[in-house]
């Protein structure tokens, strides 16, 4: 391996990559241009061509041509050594056998012969073209997704394959032909249009295809074969890829004719699953490209469900989630072709947190007259993983709990549902008990942190912890975190613009204080608060002074007449 690397490091010219992505400008024995790693207004990027390396004096970005390579189009390591390798014509020393590697050529040359054949196929058949331009799709369309057409014939591409010296066994693994009961082979894809699938490199690993006319099933996706696996490929990701890069965002959607309703209005980061749920290596697939995903479903109950599921999936490996609502019967191929580009982009616009479309979705399905309303509503509250969306539901919901006039005693009980929920089932409780030590807030440190949620008593709760009052294991690690986080003033506007950017641990912390509370924290009861954990700081010093070797009685003195004015502000 080193050796393949010092043969493509020696051939390659670093300035030569970097510049099919940066317009570099001469400068000194160097190259400069605008980082592509971040939004860049003045030239902060910088080649070396004589130690191959470049560097971003501004966000830090900094490698070699293969951390370049890796890095723009999210390759692993020995993708990026590959690509070069082939760019500067070395031959890499091979790890698997070379009949095996053989094997994998043979298999991708009856692909692109089947899809050849396909494509062929469909310029020939008068009804298929018939069929695309019901759908919408023109000869553009067709050429760019490289659409075909199996013809009903039952051994045509059988025979196609024959012809050229594929024998039909292997092709029967390629999920091209099966075999029937007498022992003979037919095509998989008969009367149908034909999807070419590719993985995100760009290589062609499977078809789908889509029934014209009436039979079942509508829709046949191909098995996994030596060249595809469902869980590791999405639909239109070799399109999509260097679009979700530059944006950050992924569209999720379920189907073949999805992916491209999506491109034709303009969403070119759309992707969809094969015939399968997501799975974690999809969504790891999309986090290697994005940060966020809009989740665009049909707006059936099925669809409903796959969206939650998805998200579930995409949360789990820190991907931002929005669901977008199609209207009822709508998916975002007959979207297109009835309301127009415009109608697709603002559904996706239009995308809603989690929790919101779970809560949308509950609502719609039944009322809070029943017990099973509020079993659900607590459950989706208790997996919310934006824990101000508890404070905005708990108030929305508390004037509608049945048998409870007083909103406030509502508010209490909802949120005593929700963290007891809570507590024992999400992640981010058990992240908690991890990172916290053991020993909790005691009341006073409570009344602090319940202070920080309140805009007018915010500074002077803060004041506490850049004073070091706290003295609890769970209390210093919280008041740590959020000095670290701020510095030493309190960040200022609505605690919901800036709860959601603390960790999680401590994000909990301060929901489920708030929501023990039994009246709102006031200033005298935060200055009481604040006047014992005085108290016990002057006790500790004194402690710690009356422990040493080394006296100093001034320093003594100056604590016992500090505990002195304590006892005289509480009396």
């Amino acid at each position: 391996m080193s050796d393949d690397v010092d043969k493509v490091r020696s051939r390659i010219n670093i300035v030569n990559v970097v510049e099919r992505r940066v317009n570099l400008k001469k400068s000194g024995r160097g190259y400069t241009g605008l980082c592509p790693f971040h939004d860049d207004k003045n030239p902060s990027f910088s080649v070396n061509p004589s130690t191959g390396t470049y560097r971003c004096w501004s966000c830090g970005a900094r490698g070699d041509v293969f951390n370049f390579v890796m890095e723009m189009d999210r390759l692993t390591f020995r993708e990026a050594l590959e690509a070069l390798a082939a760019e500067a014509g070395v031959e890499l020393s091979r790890r698997p056998s070379d009949p095996e590697i053989a094997l994998k050529q043979r298999q991708q040359a009856a692909m692109n012969l089947a899809q050849d054949f396909f494509v062929a196929q469909l310029a020939d058949s008068k009804e298929a073209k018939a069929v695309c331009r019901e759908r919408g799709l023109d000869e553009i369309t067709l050429n760019e997704w490289g659409i075909g057409f199996g013809p009903a014939s039952g051994d045509f591409l059988a025979n196609h394959l024959k012809k050229a010296g594929y024998t039909l066994q292997e092709c029967q693994e390629l999920f091209l032909v099966e075999r029937d009961a007498s022992g003979g082979y037919f095509d998989r894809f008969r009367s149908r249009l034909t999807f070419p699938i590719h993985d995100e490199r760009g290589k062609l690993v499977a078809f789908g295809g889509r029934i014209i006319g009436d039979g079942i099933p509508k829709y046949i996706n191909s098995s996994d074969t030596p060249l595809f696996s469902k869980r590791r490929t999405l639909y239109g990701m070799h399109r999509a890829r260097t679009v979700m890069a530059d944006s950050g965002r992924a569209v999720l959607v379920e189907g073949y004719m999805d992916v491209i309703a999506c491109h034709r209005a303009g969403i070119r980061e759309a992707v969809a699953s094969l015939g399968t749920s997501l799975s974690e290596e999809h969504a790891a697939l999309i986090k290697r490209w994005a940060n966020e995903v809009v989740i665009f479903y049909d707006a059936d109950r099925a669809g409903q469900t796959a969206a939650d599921r998805a998200e579930q999936v995409l949360s789990s490996q820190g991907i931002k989630v929005r669901i977008a609502l199609m209207p009822e019967g709508e998916d975002p191929d007959t979207l297109l072709r009835i309301g127009g580009a415009e109608a697709v982009i603002g559904a996706v616009k239009g995308g809603l947190a989690p929790t919101e479309f779970r809560m949308e979705q509950l609502r719609s399905r039944s009322d809070p007259s029943k017990d099973d309303f509020w079993e659900e509503a607590f459950a989706i509250l208790a997996s919310a993983t934006i824990l101000l969306e508890i404070e905005r539901y708990t108030t929305e919901l508390a004037g509608l709990y049945p048998g409870i006039r007083d909103r406030v005693a509502a508010e209490k009980l909802i949120k005593r549902e929700v963290m007891r929920r809570r507590k024992g089932t999400t992640k981010v409780t058990a992240q908690v008990a991890a990172k916290v030590p053991k020993a909790p807030v005691n009341a006073s440190e409570a009344q602090v942190l319940q202070a920080l949620l309140v805009p007018e008593l915010r500074e002077l709760a803060f004041q506490c912890l850049t004073r070091e009052l706290f003295f609890t294991g769970e209390g210093q690690s919280v008041a740590t975190a959020l000095i670290a986080k701020w510095g030493l003033k309190p960040p200022s506007g609505p605690a919901d613009q800036w709860v959601p950017s603390l960790e999680p641990n401590v994000q909990d912390l301060l929901v489920m204080l708030e929501a023990k509370a039994i009246v709102p924290i006031g200033r005298d009861a935060l200055e009481d608060a604040i006047r014992w954990l005085e108290g016990k700081k002057a006790e500790r010093d004194l402690h710690l002074i009356g422990s040493g070797s080394d006296h100093d009685d001034s320093k003594l003195q100056l604590i016992q007449e500090g505990l002195e004015a304590l006892k005289n502000k509480k009396s």
